[in-house]
């Protein structure tokens, strides 16, 4: 039995590449609503029995809400590059 966590790349940009052929098959799947290689277009179009985890390798403006989405389905996350946040309620809030 393997202990690997099944990890979701959402956003395939410069980064998301990467993470996807770093990972190798360990991915179990993409998220991109532009790019014609992802498997889904939104994170929530993915079966959340699909994934243990997820590298959030989008634009700043969309971080947040994915972000939240997937710390309330119990998934583990990894966000590229810095994390800013307007308020300091919103840390808060994850606390």
């Amino acid at each position: 039995m393997t202990n690997n966590l099944r990890i979701v790349i959402i956003g395939l940009g410069t980064q998301g590449i990467k993470r996807k052929a770093s990972l190798g098959k360990l991915c179990s799947g993409t998220v991109d609503p532009i790019s014609n290689t992802a498997e889904y277009r939104k994170i929530e179009d993915v079966p959340l029995e699909n994934y243990d985890a997820a590298f959030v390798c989008t634009p700043d403006t969309y971080k947040l809400s994915i972000i939240e989405y997937l710390i309330s389905h119990g998934k583990h996350v990894l966000c590229e590059k810095p994390l800013s946040f307007s308020a300091i309620e919103t840390y808060r809030d994850w606390e």
